[in-house]
């Protein structure tokens, strides 16, 4: 794998919530990288954040690093209504 693409759904209530402050790790069989949803170009309630990756095959883990005041809930984490769906795309090539 070389690159990651993330789409993050949010919920419509949560169209208009800038990612600033929140954070994603998605965790790799060669590492781990940090997604920022901050940084993330915004299509409607869709937001696309594009990585380098360099890995190969086998478990793929995201996780929640860290949560700013527009997609929080209780105290510290993600409000659990803020993400309708998740996708990833990621780039291989085949030698």
């Amino acid at each position: 794998m070389d690159r990651a693409h993330l789409f993050v759904q949010l919920a419509e209530e949560f169209r208009d919530a800038e990612g600033t402050g929140t954070a994603l790790t998605l965790i790799h069989p060669d590492g781990e990288e940090t997604v920022d949803l901050g940084a993330a170009s915004s299509f409607g309630s869709v937001r696309q954040v594009s990585i380098p990756v360099d890995s190969g095959p086998g478990e793929w883990r995201l996780t929640v690093s860290s949560v700013g005041s527009g997609l929080v809930g209780a105290p510290g984490r993600l409000n659990p209504q803020a993400i309708e769906d998740i996708i990833f795309v990621l780039h291989f090539t085949v030698e």
